[in-house]
């Protein structure tokens, strides 16, 4: 996760989880209660950091504006779509 408040954050919170940040943290507060998680995903601070993380930790995922993936990671599709198709989902307003 990119910190809260950021515009990465905003569009993965709307785009992805379909929740607001109060919706997200109560998601994940009341799961780790549960013990359905260990614990909740990690704001990094900012794309170099997200893509850092993703390249050495298998099995990872994180979220990056298209312009900050390099060669170290790789691009999953969302509902079929790639970040450069128009009708992509994820979208920073």
């Amino acid at each position: 996760m990119h910190v809260a408040g950021s515009a990465e954050s905003k569009a993965a919170l709307g785009g992805i989880y379909k929740f607001d940040q109060g919706e997200y943290d109560t998601y994940f507060l009341r799961a780790l209660f549960a013990g359905r998680i260990h614990e909740k995903p990690q704001p990094l601070s900012g794309g170099a950091a997200v893509r850092q993380y993703v390249a050495a930790t298998p099995g990872a995922i994180g979220y990056l504006r298209a312009s900050e993936v390099d060669e170290s990671i790789k691009i999953i599709k969302v509902d079929g779509k790639s970040p450069g198709d128009a009708d992509y989902p994820l979208k920073i307003k």
